[in-house]
């Protein structure tokens, strides 16, 4: 696939059929709203445990996955975050405050976090 020119017409165009097909892609994965499940979200980089070690703070990409805590908007699913070190408390509210409508303690009573408590350089998966 030929890279596109950031800005060009035929980027604008792609993305927004890829942002068409989401919705498709959402309604297929969560048909029924109410129905009961449980989300497990492992974030885990697949890099050479060399190049790894070099990154200042490396642990913090895993925070990039939070934006999975949005499915806390839908009334049942509970979402389980596991992580190779613990995130910050602060971290957590900001992203649960971000849920539109949903009062943050219920939010985190549908959230568990868990912690390997690693800091090595190896991916959690």
């Amino acid at each position: 696939m030929k890279a596109l020119v950031p800005g060009s017409p035929q980027e604008i165009e792609r993305f927004q059929h890829l942002q068409q097909s989401l919705a498709g892609l959402y309604r297929d994965l969560f048909p029924n709203p109410h129905k009961p499940r449980t989300v497990v979200v492992v974030p885990s980089l697949s890099l050479d445990a060399d190049a790894l070690q070099k990154v200042t703070g490396a642990y913090h990409y895993e925070e990039r996955m939070l934006c999975m805590l949005m499915l806390l908007r839908l009334p049942t699913p509970h979402v389980i975050y596991l992580t190779s070190q613990p995130i910050d408390p602060t971290i957590i509210d900001y992203a649960l405050n971000l849920l539109p409508g949903i009062p943050v303690s219920h939010a985190r009573k549908r959230l568990t976090l868990l912690s390997c408590h690693d800091a090595s350089a190896l991916p959690l998966t």
